[in-house]
């Protein structure tokens, strides 16, 4: 299933693994996926909920007074995702193909979260315009991050052009590896 995830989305699943360890949990459920998101500030997911009008500081503050934390750490190996966890990351990959991208960013990531019904994660995410994150996911390029004219408003065309061309490179390279990654035995 990962191997459709952007470098960005599979960076966040050992972040929320962390983010499970720091809660001394033994699982990773979906949020510690949102954690994971919000502590890359740089991430699709963390721009596209400030560009939504959304505090991310505030909202990781709330998803930690709601998550219990358990006493002690949890043991180390394979930390496993609960089943609530397994259907974001199912939805994630649905509202990838949907949008027509290759990869899953995390950007998809958080519209899976957005998905869920019930729970904390629901709860805390309730006032996010789902629409308006839709459209900026939408937006993204293949590997979930923001296309450079939506992130970075306001910069000289100049600016734009060598950003769009570094993007461009980028991609290619996650391509390249990818491809690399998956020929090896």
């Amino acid at each position: 299933m990962f191997d459709r995830f952007s470098s960005g989305s599979r960076k966040l699943m050992g972040i929320a693994r962390a983010e499970a360890s720091d809660l001394g949990h033994d699982f990773i459920d979906a949020e510690h996926l949102l954690l994971g998101i919000l502590r890359d500030k740089g991430s699709a997911g963390t721009v596209v909920l400030r560009d939504s009008g959304a505090d991310p500081d505030e909202i990781r503050m709330r998803i930690l007074e709601l998550t219990p934390q358990r006493k002690g750490s949890p043991t180390g190996g394979q930390v496993p995702f609960t089943p609530r966890a397994k259907q974001v990351l199912e939805r994630s990959l649905v509202e990838a193909e949907a949008l027509g991208h290759e990869h899953v960013g995390t950007g998809h990531i958080l519209l899976g979260l957005l998905s869920l019904p019930d729970g904390a994660v629901a709860d805390v995410l309730s006032g996010v315009d789902r629409d308006a994150v839709l459209k900026d996911v939408g937006e993204s390029t293949e590997q979930g991050t923001m296309s450079i004219g939506r992130a970075k408003t306001g910069a000289s065309p100049g600016l734009l052009r060598i950003l769009e061309e570094l993007t461009r490179r980028v991609d290619q390279l996650e391509k390249r590896l990818d491809r690399l990654e998956r020929d090896q035995p």
